[in-house]
């Protein structure tokens, strides 16, 4: 049985995974004594399953505290300025959308709150197969992205408290993994907006009156803006 069959692919696995072993390796580099120590005593696999369990938990609190609450609104001021710039540029709001979720919201009445999952239904059920998995492949390099500024954003938070409160840490370690963390949000940043640009350029080639029957029998439409 290999792991397609169950369900599982390499892109799970490295959205799931990828947190928990770089929490692992920060923390050998941090505290390589530690480290070591509890590896001994958990053994190489109990170490995996933790670290897979660390991971899930890092990747799942990502998006609702992360992106809805932070970089969502950071996009959405993004985007509405280079929706201002294309409209002028193109002379044309139908054609000057550059984010998919305020595309449904305005042009299709879909409930802001349903907003991503609607673009989900619509792409899982319109899509070429290998369309849709380059935008998930792409989406989990950008997940990578955001794991990696948390971790390294976390632990330079606690170098950060270790030199304030107890005086003791390697000052070198502290700026790298702040260097890192902003080089990592950047980076997931730029690519979440183009990624996100290239998949509202797409939804506008889809046949309207089908992006309206299935978002309608879906019930994502906001009546009240009807």
């Amino acid at each position: 049985m290999n792991l397609k069959d169950i369900g599982i692919t390499i892109n799970q696995i490295i959205r799931y995974g990828y947190g928990g072993f770089l929490f692992f390796l920060l923390c050998a580099i941090v505290h390589p004594e530690a480290s070591k120590s509890v590896r001994e005593s958990l053994g190489d696999v109990l170490c995996v399953v933790i670290g897979f369990s660390i991971g899930s938990a890092i990747y799942i609190a990502n998006r609702p505290v992360l992106g809805d609450l932070v970089f969502w609104n950071l996009f959405e001021m993004i985007h509405r300025w280079r929706q201002s710039r294309s409209v002028r540029e193109i002379d044309s709001i139908e054609r000057g959308f550059t984010c998919k979720r305020n595309l449904l919201e305005r042009r299709y009445n879909v409930r802001r709150k349903d907003a991503e999952n609607a673009y989900r239904l619509l792409r899982d059920k319109c899509y070429p197969e290998d369309m849709r998995g380059r935008f998930f492949a792409q989406h989990t390099e950008i997940h990578v992205l955001y794991v990696s500024f948390t971790v390294l954003f976390g632990f330079f938070l606690h170098l950060l408290c270790c030199h304030i409160f107890y005086n003791r840490a390697d000052w070198s370690y502290t700026i790298a993994f702040l260097v890192l963390s902003v080089l990592s949000v950047t980076f997931a940043m730029v690519e979440d907006i183009r990624v996100c640009e290239m998949e509202c350029a797409h939804l506008l080639t889809l046949d309207d009156d089908e992006i309206r029957q299935m978002v309608q029998r879906a019930e994502f439409i906001n009546y009240d803006k009807s």
